[in-house]
């Protein structure tokens, strides 16, 4: 009977381990935007709950990045939080409860700089999180010895990594170790998920498509903490919204070297802030932008954004919407048909796109 037990107990381990490698195959070709090994065969269910809308919410955050998706099915994500400022906190709160939000399907910490990881632990303390998405960066917090096995992972500065040694990125992590029942996982260009929402009638599909970094989770290593910033596409009923972190020119040079074709984008987070050292021109002429937010503070001390790639930007005819002047900034995507993206499809604190071509370095 232990020998009979024994047997089975190998089966079910070659099947899970087949199970598991099928599902996360690498990219079968370079074309970004396209169907992968993990879409292709629509496994997820599809859900009739929700209204069939994507809903983003570009939170001001002040200097910093913090983005709330709401799910065509009712599946949520945050993608970074902001400093860790108790204004923040504040923010993240008003808006989940105004959304009745409690749970995150999803988290996606793009890389360790306090202005994106600063409420991280507050999320994961005061929400469920089922799923994390971060980068492959290790902790050199004094503290961080106490971290459980497998937490703490990533380069050091001598093997060709960029280490954080933040308080706020230890906290993170602390706070991830004693998340129960969440899936952890260091991202790359394979993370990504897929969801659907049926009217009775129809079937909408969304995808969530890492497309950078390249090389295999546990290889990623970049010698600037801005480059650990995922390029990931959200697209649902035709429309595409482009999300950069703070990828700078290495990323940029990785998304456009390791694709031949590229999505065209209807909405683009613009990255780092609107610093010159991301949107490059050939980056921007490969995705080009219809619309962009730029999340950045007034009056902000880095001049963000910089006029340089606000000249780009409006060269292109591409509508900025910003953090900074328009306060909080909500896109919104339906499932009927016939749809395009026009400059009414966002909702605004303060509407007034007057002065967004303006830069903070402007003379």
């Amino acid at each position: 009977m232990k020998k009979l037990f024994r047997y089975f107990v190998v089966v079910v381990i070659v099947v899970a381990v087949a199970v598991f490698v099928i599902t996360r195959l690498p990219k079968n070709n370079n074309s970004a935007g396209t169907k992968n090994s993990q879409t292709s065969e629509n496994n997820y269910v599809v859900s009739t709950e929700g209204d069939g809308s994507l809903n983003i919410y570009f939170l001001n955050v002040g200097q910093g990045d913090c983005s709330i998706i709401v799910f065509p099915d009712n599946k949520t994500m945050i993608i970074d939080s902001g400093n860790n400022y108790s204004s923040n906190e504040k923010k993240i709160s008003e808006f989940t409860n105004k959304l009745n939000i409690d749970t995150f399907d999803y988290l996606l910490l793009t890389h360790a700089d306090a202005d994106h990881v600063g409420c991280m632990d507050y999320v994961l303390e005061n929400y469920i999180v089922k799923h994390v998405f971060r980068p492959n960066v290790l902790s050199t917090y004094k503290d961080a010895k106490n971290l459980k096995e497998g937490i703490n992972v990533g380069f050091t500065d001598k093997e060709g990594g960029k280490t954080s040694g933040s308080l706020t990125y230890y906290q993170f992590l602390f706070a991830l170790q004693n998340e129960e029942d969440c899936v952890d996982e260091i991202f790359n260009k394979d993370s990504d998920f897929s969801g659907a929402y049926s009217d009775g009638e129809k079937v909408f599909e969304y995808k969530f498509d890492f497309l950078t970094p390249t090389a295999y989770p546990t290889a990623v290593k970049f010698t600037n903490a801005n480059d650990y910033s995922p390029i990931c596409t959200l697209t649902y009923n035709g429309v595409t919204v482009l999300f950069t972190g703070d990828a700078e020119a290495a990323m940029e040079n990785q998304f456009l070297s390791y694709y031949s074709t590229y999505p065209d984008c209807d909405v683009l987070k613009v990255g780092h802030h609107g610093s010159e050292s991301s949107s490059s021109q050939a980056f921007l002429n490969a995705v080009k932008p219809e619309f962009a937010v730029i999340q950045c503070a007034v009056e902000n001390s880095y001049k963000h954004p910089r006029q340089l790639i606000l000249d780009r930007l409006r060269a292109m005819n591409t509508t900025v919407f910003r953090n900074d002047n328009n306060g909080d900034i909500t896109f919104a995507v339906t499932c009927s048909e016939g749809y395009a993206v026009t400059a009414d499809k966002f909702l605004c604190a303060v509407p007034d796109l007057s002065k967004n071509y303006i830069g903070g370095d402007a003379v």
